[in-house]
């Protein structure tokens, strides 16, 4: 295969695994980089060669971005075209390797401590995932950095395999050139080693370059893995490195016998423009003219206290958009039957033309407006963009004008909310009192949020939330009783947040006007960023607006401009809860352009997985008049590995992704791993 014989003294492979999680970790930071430079010799072009489909590097890029376990994918390249075809695929190239680090003999530190030193960011850890080798997939480097990551006296783990001649087997010819010696010295034993059966060899591994991790540490020492190294022995075919015709020519004879599989590449081929050569079918502009949607299918998954609902759009020619239309009030397969109802009107259509297909869909159920029905049509919507801006490689704000922002501030949401009624799916602290309350506004504080929101949580043995307006409906009979437990609960959150975050309170349908009213004279002093109210009356809404000291936020339970119109003409909110996934994009695009008509802010509703953040981050990234993100914090220990970026917090505040669709793919293993309903 090429590669160098090196000795090593190695555990065996079951030995190196050790239990420990990437969460159980200290959470190091890693960036991948992908080599790619354009000067090979034996396989000209190899790094961008096609491979059923494909260039080598979309497998390379596909497999660090599926991973979930890196702050960016990084290329590296001395070639324009290369660094093309790296963002096609959703790698970053912040700038092209000088052309003396990418020669034939150019040692891999070069460019390394080049390509580190320019980046921004300062990472602890780096994992180079090279293209020539299509057969590993996102699995070896998770298993790579959690063997690492348990092995805390290496600097280094690279991958190995067995040798298949054993070096005690190999000869160098003398300077004449008519005698020969051992490559290595066998003096010292009694039967030498080229005397020997195989079985009888010290086992010697061979490294391949499936896979090299290490700390950024060694980098300054002049070296890319340090004084001690730790193998990671490749599976099946993980190691097949293509160096030479012959490694392609077997690559695809392993793809045409079944015998090897290359990772999932969820972007359509990428193709130069005008059809030059290496070109891998079509140009962006052609393949999005001949695509056309060829399904519709929604997902499930198991997120504890409710399920989270996706829907996939695939094409004809295999893209993939994702969106989600999560809803966590008792209507899950009704929406998935909405969608399959509506999936005839989609199927064969251009997916470029969403305000056309929307327009389609909208007439055909005006009959039925609103709830399931908006929902599953927004989530069809967001899927299609999410496919038409993958197309064009660019992240869905560009379809509108974006980006407005780089970053936006976000709340805690449900703080305290899903420590009294999901504690134990979440594995987080059971909120059993005010002083854990206290406890956790430290922690809202430590995290760097300056806000946060909470409904009427009463903690204890067995903590409340108090609803009544989805439950007994005597909420303003009880007005009493739940500013009585607000006013307990936000005493304690201050203690805990010394002032230093702002609370919210969600009193969602639980209080008509009067009782409304009743909590706003008792929180008046409490310096709340904003009271959410839901009433369905914009008369009623606007008479608590014009009434209260708190600035209002409602809205999350309205669909469409239409639904919205009367309670900004009302001058019935502050500021505009407005539902991204539930309208769709372009939808609620329209709802922030009217309020901001109306000087009104927009505070997008975001209660779901991290494919919804991405959505709702783009959403603020396209228009002038977001004031905060709610996402939140709390929720199943599994939630970064469904996808396939995670976001990225820092200070409180949320970098707007700029990946093309949405930023993120969902990890449909991971998915399924979590079935709903529950099989056991």
């Amino acid at each position: 295969m090429g590669a160098p014989c090196v000795l090593v003294s190695c555990p065996s492979p079951s030995a190196s695994r050790r239990a420990i999680t990437l969460r159980e970790a200290l959470e190091p930071t890693a960036v991948a980089l992908v080599p790619a430079r354009s000067g090979s010799v034996r396989v000209p072009g190899k790094n961008v060669r096609p491979l059923a489909g494909h260039p080598l590097l979309a497998y390379a890029i596909e497999t660090a971005l599926q991973s979930g376990v890196f702050g960016r994918v990084v290329v590296s390249t001395d070639s324009e075209s290369i660094a093309e075809i790296a963002r096609w695929y959703g790698a970053e190239v912040p700038f092209l390797r000088p052309s003396e680090y990418a020669t034939a003999t150019s040692p891999d530190i070069e460019w390394l401590a080049y390509t580190l030193d320019r980046l921004p960011e300062k990472y602890d850890l780096f994992a180079i995932v090279r293209a020539t080798n299509p057969f590993r997939g996102p699995d070896a480097i998770r298993r790579g950095l959690e063997q690492l990551l348990g092995t805390p006296e290496a600097d280094s783990l690279r991958a190995v395999e067995l040798v298949k001649q054993h070096p005690g087997k190999m000869w160098v010819l003398d300077e004449d050139g008519r005698t020969m010696r051992p490559l290595l010295d066998q003096s010292h034993l009694e039967i030498a080693w080229h005397e020997g059966q195989y079985p009888a060899l010290p086992e010697v591994y061979v490294q391949n370059s499936a896979l090299e991790i290490a700390w950024t540490r060694v980098v300054a020492s002049g070296t890319k893995e340090g004084r001690t190294v730790a193998p990671f022995f490749t599976e099946g075919h993980e190691g097949l490195n293509i160096d030479e015709e012959e490694d392609f020519e077997r690559a695809e004879h392993l793809l045409a016998a079944g015998a090897a599989s290359l990772p999932t590449v969820a972007r359509s081929p990428y193709a130069a423009e005008g059809g030059a050569a290496g070109a891998l079918v079509l140009s962006p502009a052609s393949r999005a003219a001949s695509s056309r949607v060829a399904s519709l299918e929604t997902l499930y998954c198991d997120a504890g206290w409710r399920p989270w609902i996706f829907l996939k759009a695939t094409t004809d020619d295999g893209l993939v958009g994702w969106s989600e239309i999560t809803d966590s009030h008792g209507s899950p397969r009704g929406l998935a039957g909405v969608v399959e109802d509506l999936a005839p009107l989609v199927v064969g259509r251009d997916p470029r033309a969403t305000e056309q297909i929307y327009w389609k869909l909208y007439r055909s159920t005006r009959q039925s407006p609103g709830s399931v029905i908006a929902k599953a049509i927004g989530g069809i919507e967001n899927a299609l963009l999410d496919l038409k801006a993958k197309v064009l490689g660019v992240p869905v704000y560009e379809l509108f004008g974006g980006p407005t922002r780089e970053t936006i501030p976000l709340y805690w949401s449900h703080c305290g909310t899903t420590r009294a009624r999901a504690w134990e799916v979440t594995q987080t602290p059971k909120l059993a009192s005010y002083e854990d309350v206290a406890e956790l506004g430290r922690e809202v504080v430590a995290r760097g949020y300056k806000a946060f929101k909470t409904n009427v949580v009463v903690p204890g043995d067995e903590p409340q939330v108090l609803m009544p307006g989805f439950g007994s409906g005597d909420g303003t009979i009880r007005a009493g009783e739940i500013a009585d437990a607000l006013v307990s609960l936000l005493e304690a959150f201050a203690e805990g947040t010394g002032g230093k975050a702002r609370p919210i309170v969600d009193l969602n349908f639980s209080l008509e006007p009067e009782g409304c009213l009743h909590v706003v004279n008792a929180l008046r002093d409490f310096g709340l960023l904003f009271l959410e109210v839901d009433l369905f009356d914009p008369a009623a809404l606007a008479l608590v607006r014009q009434r209260s000291s708190i600035p209002v936020c409602s809205g999350e339970n309205l669909y469409g401009s239409r639904d919205f119109r009367p309670y900004l003409e009302a001058g019935a909110m502050d500021v505009a809860s407005v539902d991204v996934i539930w309208n769709g994009f372009h939808q609620a695009k329209k709802i922030a352009d009217l309020a901001e008509t109306f000087e009104v802010n927009c505070a997008p509703h975001n209660y779901y997985s991290h494919l919804a953040t991405f959505i709702g981050a783009q959403w603020c990234a396209a228009i002038p008049n977001a004031r905060i993100l709610e996402i939140d914090v709390d929720d199943v220990p599994w939630r970064d590995e469904l996808v396939t970026v995670v976001p990225e917090i820092d200070d409180g505040e949320l970098r707007v992704p700029s990946g093309p669709g949405w930023g993120v793919e969902l990890v449909e293993d991971v998915l399924r791993d979590h079935p709903w309903p529950k099989t056991s």
